[in-house]
């Protein structure tokens, strides 16, 4: 026996040494694979009546909060007793062209409703994160292992090895490649959801402080850039709402964040916390439904 298992070829070896390990990362690529599946966040579709559609990326999503904090969850426990659903078609990482691709299938598919859309999209067209010698602040930044409009990538194990072994940095996008995008996939939201009698409303993000003086000089470089993007970002957002004449929820104007930023408001560079996702979601049934003057 011990004559017969020398005379095993050496290729045969590491081949019985990889099957296992080609096991395991298959294991793990499927796990990673149906965890990135669930970002989508796409509600039941309304057949009939008035319903409130919140259309956006990973802050309309809810990343990195808990079940029924984000800003559409908090506006359904609002509005669903008025008899008003409020529903979602976000996903962590999506862009402008989600409005066209997704938004535009899910009013569609709702034949007999009218719909209120509210979109928050055009951050992940003005800054995107590559790998490269910068800087990351410190939060979950696991959004682009399911980056659903993007298409494939690779493997999921290998971007998340990818993720953890490299600093990122924001390359950021020039005004007119967010008004280049919104003017390709607006107009058919705008054209399918005006079909229905409805109305498409725009909305600003919330633009963090100014970094406080304990973050980490690289950290507090990263939060800059992204404010100064994000700053535009919500110019452009404004612009098109003007242009368009399109019903506009100035969030940056209407919330209050604070001079510096801060974990109690934010979990990240964009992500708010669930303190400020309550802000938003009051303001933006305060803009859909006026209070009375006494």
């Amino acid at each position: 026996m011990v004559g017969d298992a020398a005379r095993i070829p050496a290729w045969r070896k590491a081949l019985y040494a990889l099957v296992p390990l080609a096991l395991v990362a298959l294991a793990v690529e499927l796990g990673l694979t149906l965890a990135s599946s669930t970002a989508v966040v796409r509600d039941a579709v309304v057949q009939r009546g008035d319903y409130v559609l919140c259309v956006g990326d990973s802050v309309t999503a809810g990343t990195g909060l808990g079940r029924g904090q984000s800003w559409p969850e908090r506006l359904q426990k609002s509005l669903e007793p008025q008899g008003v659903p409020v529903i979602r078609d976000a996903a962590p990482g999506a862009g402008i062209s989600w409005m066209s691709e997704h938004a535009v299938p899910t009013v569609t598919a709702s034949s007999d409703g009218v719909p209120r859309v509210l979109v928050m999209l055009g951050h992940n067209d003005q800054v995107r994160f590559e790998p490269g010698a910068g800087r990351k602040l410190r939060a979950h930044r696991f959004e682009e292992l399911g980056d659903p409009h993007q298409g494939w990538k690779g493997p999921r194990l290998f971007r998340l090895l990818r993720w953890a072994s490299h600093d990122e940095r924001p390359a950021i996008a020039g005004i007119d490649v967010l008004d280049a995008a919104f003017d390709e996939h607006l107009p058919p939201l705008i054209e399918a959801v005006t079909a229905q009698g409805g109305e498409v409303v725009l909305m600003t993000y919330l633009v963090p402080g100014a970094p406080p003086a304990e973050l980490p000089p690289d950290e507090a470089a990263l939060l800059e850039d992204v404010q100064a993007a994000q700053s535009t970002v919500n110019a452009v957002i404004r612009s098109q709402a003007t242009r368009r004449r399109l019903g506009l929820i100035d969030l940056e104007a209407m919330v209050p964040v604070g001079d510096s930023w801060n974990t109690t408001q934010w979990l990240d560079h964009i992500h708010p916390s669930e303190v400020l996702t309550r802000d938003m979601a009051e303001s933006i049934e305060s803009t859909l439904i006026p209070q009375e003057s006494p």
